[in-house]
């Protein structure tokens, strides 16, 4: 008997898919009215039976041809769609609220050459539904639902994969053709916590040692890669199909040099920087989704991005010294490495000035958590430091950093660090809050008006006055206006 799916058809008529469900069942009842049948396929479907739900519907409508399929969605939508794609009709589907429904036909992708944009495209309405999964690139996204009876179409076994968690290609000669598969392989086993398939790993390697991910273009790696981030509960699973794959020692050497870079075991007893990286950024991504509502725009990727970078440093700097590990001023060494990595990545500008900061800035607050606990710094002398920290992250919001901070201190084996970390960041925040840093820091003691005022002419000096007052009140030596105009005026009478 064929495995169904209870229940879709109804989720789709419902409010749970709102905006896109009811379309996607009318689209299907269009083309069965017309001899054809239309399939939800995709990773709405695998989504679907792992539980959780997408918005984004991908159709594939057999048995009707390219204009005939331009006609029902124009009945079924009220408006004439366009082809998009490359040389194939892919026809998106713009509803009211904003959604995109994709609606194909059955096709074959031919290869014409190595790059990623080598294709020939084949259309065949009559394609067997088997032929027209065999381009796909993982099983787990090559099953099809027909949401008008609920059964599930499964050639080559995706739903066991997803069963067992595992990911494995489709078809290993049409695979090859497509060289970015290797790169959505990491974000899919990151994502989903799949693990690789043997034969589809073996085969993976063998494209990255010939060379066939040179050529794509690197604003699709960098989509993937930021999947991998942003997507995954555990972002290291998919670093380590990057490092299993070569990718990482043909395509990102800044990653791969981590591999093997010892570390002092009273800090690190987890192991190398490259495990001790996979753990920093799998405790970004958990306070990442704990803090979401805190977060805007890009902030999610700029704290994932510095975990990632935060240790580029290391490789440059770690020694033995008397029986201990140590990477001395790693921390002021990977601004060159961080350059050359995120230079091949299409990220958001602010991930690298974020990137370069959160690492010149990452144990700071550790440091000066041990000054307090040591008494060598009372409450005051600590917020005039943090005063001081948060005016170097120019720029960039304090909380970001401040979670790269907490990922660094996290992700280690050490018994305390969870609490440890906690209470760093615990430290850290309450000073910011309490003394209402943050307003300081946008708000110097003296403005340029108040050094105009006692006579000093325009010019680059009054920046340079404002500076050394600003570096005294973090040394606790002013807290007020009125102290520091008090000492502007004895500096000028000393120099009259």
């Amino acid at each position: 008997m064929a495995r169904t799916v209870p229940g879709i058809r109804a989720a789709l008529q419902g409010s749970e898919l709102d905006g896109v469900g009811g379309p996607a069942l009318r689209i299907a009842e269009a083309a069965a009215s017309r001899g054809g049948r239309a399939y939800l396929v995709g990773g709405f479907v695998r989504d679907w039976l792992l539980g959780r739900r997408s918005p984004d519907l991908d159709m594939e409508v057999f048995g009707v041809d390219s204009e005939l399929l331009r006609d029902l969605l124009a009945e079924v939508t009220g408006r004439r769609p366009e082809p998009a794609g490359r040389s194939f009709p892919v026809f998106k589907v713009f509803l009211e609220a904003g959604d995109v429904i994709d609606v194909g036909l059955p096709r074959r992708d031919l290869s014409t050459g190595p790059g990623d944009p080598d294709y020939a495209i084949e259309i065949d309405p009559e394609l067997e539904l088997r032929d027209a999964a065999a381009r796909r690139d993982f099983s787990i996204n090559a099953v099809y639902l027909d949401p008008l009876t609920e059964q599930i179409a499964d050639p080559f076994g995706g739903t066991l994969d997803l069963d067992r968690r595992v990911l494995r290609a489709v078809d290993p000669a049409s695979f090859v053709e497509d060289p970015l598969r290797v790169c959505r392989a990491a974000q899919f086993a990151g994502r989903f916590e799949l693990e690789l398939d043997p034969a589809t790993l073996q085969l993976m390697r063998k494209m990255v040692e010939t060379g066939q991910l040179d050529s794509l273009p690197s604003e699709r790696v960098s989509s993937e890669v930021q999947k991998l981030l942003l997507q995954s509960e555990r972002p290291s699973t998919g670093l380590e199909v990057l490092r299993e794959t070569g990718v990482c020692e043909r395509h990102f050497p800044e990653l791969f040099s981590l591999i093997g870079v010892e570390q002092d075991s009273e800090y690190h007893p987890e192991g190398d920087v490259w495990i001790h990286t996979c753990m920093v950024v799998d405790a970004a991504a958990r306070i990442v989704r704990r803090d979401a509502d805190q977060l805007t725009g890009d902030e999610p990727l700029q704290i994932l991005t510095s975990a990632l970078v935060h240790d580029f440093g290391k490789p440059a700097v770690t020694e033995r010294v008397q029986e201990r590990v140590r990477a001395h001023a790693h921390e002021l060494r990977a601004e060159q490495p961080i350059r050359a990595f995120l230079a091949r990545l299409h990220f958001p500008a602010i991930c690298l000035r974020t990137a370069l900061i959160a690492t010149s800035l990452h144990l700071r607050p550790g440091q000066l958590e041990s000054d307090f606990e040591r008494g060598n710094l009372d409450e005051k002398r600590y917020a005039n430091a943090v005063r001081r920290v948060l005016r170097s992250m120019s720029g960039v919001h304090w909380r970001v950093v401040l979670a790269v901070v907490e990922a660094d201190l996290s992700g280690r084996s050490t018994p305390d660090a969870l609490e440890h970390a906690d209470r760093v960041v615990r430290r850290f925040r309450s000073s910011v809050e309490r003394f209402d840093l943050e307003r300081q820091v946008r708000e110097p003691l003296l403005r340029g008006s108040d050094l105009l005022a006692l006579g000093l002419p325009s010019g680059p000096e009054v920046g340079n006055w404002i500076e050394r007052v600003e570096a005294l009140r973090d040394r606790g030596e002013l807290e007020t206006r009125d102290q520091a105009l008090d000492w502007l005026r004895a500096r000028l009478r000393d120099q009259a």
